[in-house]
């Protein structure tokens, strides 16, 4: 046993520093949980700093920004959310923390909004010198929490953030480290094709690279072409283990893509022992599981339970190994569909209770928060919003919308329905910078003067949007939104598609930024479609509102 009887917090603290300066992350991880439960300043500093050293980037900033909510201005904590908002690649939300903190005295003035590779490692340098720590490897931890993600070129919060930074190619070698890793499900059939074009170019020596060998098993697989694979496998198994982190862990996906769990356990574990993050951790232990080292498996859920106590997933594979019943994954294992499904049946037992509940129980709400952290992303937002809708666990999802980890269009969803639901009261959301959202006109006015609900729900869409992505267009948007609320209400707007298409509408009226015409009001929002859009542009007056300019 490691850290044994129970000690004072300066024995945990102490050994929290002791072992991160040795590099053993997981035991600094270990005794800074420990120093944690005290609950003072320094044990959650000291495990948000183990968290950020071993690449747990998400949990890192959780723990950095419980702080910084908590009225925790400090230098130390505004370092840590600045070098996690970095490591992420979320340079426009680390922006408006070093805005923050140059204003607030604790970054130098010599601090600047980085735009190029080398201004953000310069802006690390200082901070690193300010505040050292002992950190792994960033560049392997953005692309364990990108590569998460799933597609990324997909990802609107993703993308856009770059955009912010006005990157013209994002963040050139991380972006393409984070592409080059394939799964079956990323890659189309043509990329596949291109890809064995390009690999039966190369020399034959070329070709035993361990990476290129690894994205050739996923091609081969995408194109059909099973007789291949196996040999493919055999040759990357015959090849030396790579040395940088990126190649072990495209090795491992390959190898778990196409069932050779004791192969991708190999990589693994040379890889878990390099960095501590937990959805290496889980691919480790599903594949030691698969290959009925249960002794192993368990012991890297239980390490996974260190990162992250309410880990799901990690507690329903830990009972399955204890069970030793019907114990084998695919490598990527969201929340298992039976629990998901029991999950789901809890949140509908409170959504179609005939007497909706005022107060919800502890062991619901944790239940609850494991279908929002680790179910499906579309029913979390539903399950987000009929909570919201019924008045219920507002302070759970008023840390979801803090929560860095969500898309925009999850905290646009969720906030629209909070505001709904609490018009008086104003909420914070995360989306490149923490932004209060209020409700800006007297919605019981309209109601009493014939305002639809889905008419004031595709005002609140339109203002939420704007404010998100600071287009700066409220008060235009609530313009349109007295002008014509009448003439909204008596559209048919029984549909989510319609009310995203007037939405969209009220943003090209208004004279939103970026939005030229209704087409680009549209690729706004997933739901709303161009011809919608334009009919409820004529109806809101047809051109976009001009400001600062008199004929």
């Amino acid at each position: 046993m490691i850290i044994g009887f129970k000690q004072s917090e300066e024995y945990y603290l102490s050994g929290s520093e002791e072992s991160s300066a040795r590099g053993d992350g997981f035991r600094s991880l270990l005794y800074a949980r420990k120093a944690a439960e005290y609950g003072t300043r320094d044990g959650k500093l000291r495990m948000a700093l183990a968290l950020y050293e071993t690449g747990n980037l998400s949990d890192a900033l959780d723990e950095y920004m419980d702080l910084y909510l908590g009225g925790d201005k400090s230098g130390e904590v505004f370092a840590g959310i600045v070098k996690t908002l970095c490591a992420m690649t979320r340079y426009a939300s680390a922006q408006t923390f070093i805005y923050e903190g140059k204003m607030l005295g604790v970054f130098p003035e010599s601090f600047f909004q980085p735009h190029t590779d080398a201004e953000a490692s310069e802006i690390n340098g200082k901070l690193l010198q300010l505040y050292p720590d002992n950190a792994a490897d960033v560049e392997m931890a953005a692309t364990i929490y990108m590569s998460n993600r799933g597609d990324i070129m997909n990802d609107k919060m993703y993308v856009t953030d770059m955009l912010l930074t006005n990157r013209k190619s994002g963040y050139g070698s991380r972006l393409f480290g984070t592409a080059s890793i394939a799964t079956p499900e990323r890659m189309s059939v043509q990329a596949a094709q291109t890809y064995m074009n390009m690999y039966n170019r190369l020399s034959e020596s070329e070709r035993l690279v361990p990476q290129l060998l690894a994205t050739r098993i996923i091609a081969l697989t995408v194109l059909g072409r099973n007789n291949e694979v196996q040999q493919a496998v055999d040759e990357l198994a015959a090849a030396e283990m790579p040395d940088e982190p990126y190649d072990l862990y495209k090795c491992a996906i390959a190898s778990m893509c196409v069932g050779d769990s004791m192969l991708a356990a190999d990589y693994l574990e040379e890889l878990i022992t390099i960095i501590h993050e937990k959805s290496l951790l889980i691919c480790a232990a599903i594949a030691e599981m698969n290959i009925n080292e249960y002794e192993r498996a368990a012991e890297l859920f239980g390490r996974v339970l260190v990162i992250d106590p309410d880990n799901y997933i990690a507690k329903y594979w830990l009972a399955r190994v204890h069970g030793k019943k019907n114990c084998s994954a695919d490598f990527d294992s969201p929340l298992p569909a039976e629990e998901e499904k029991l999950l789901r049946g809890v949140l509908a037992e409170v959504v179609e209770s005939p007497e909706t509940p005022t107060v919800i129980d502890a062991e619901t709400e944790a239940k609850l928060r494991s279908l929002v952290k680790y179910g499906n992303g579309s029913f979390a937002v539903y399950a987000c919003c009929a909570l919201a809708a019924l008045g219920l666990c507002p302070e759970l999802l008023k840390r979801e919308l803090l929560t860095p980890e969500h898309h925009t269009d999850f905290v646009r969803e969720v906030a629209v329905e909070m505001l709904m639901t609490y018009p008086d009261e104003p909420i914070e959301v995360f989306a490149f910078g923490i932004k209060e959202l209020h409700m800006p006109i007297d919605l019981d006015r309209l109601e009493k003067d014939g305002c639809s609900y889905e008419a004031a729900r595709a005002y609140l869409l339109a203002y939420v949007t704007s404010r998100l992505f600071e287009a700066g267009k409220e008060e235009q948007i609530t313009e349109v939104m007295r002008e014509h609320f009448a003439r909204l209400s008596d559209c048919d707007l029984s549909s989510e598609s319609s009310i995203q298409s007037a939405a969209a509408a009220i943003l090209y009226v208004a004279g939103a930024p970026g939005v030229k015409n209704p087409r680009e009001a549209s690729l706004l929002f997933s739901k709303a479609t161009e011809e919608n859009t334009i009919e409820f542009g004529k109806l809101l007056g047809g051109k976009p509102i001009k400001r600062g300019r008199k004929s």
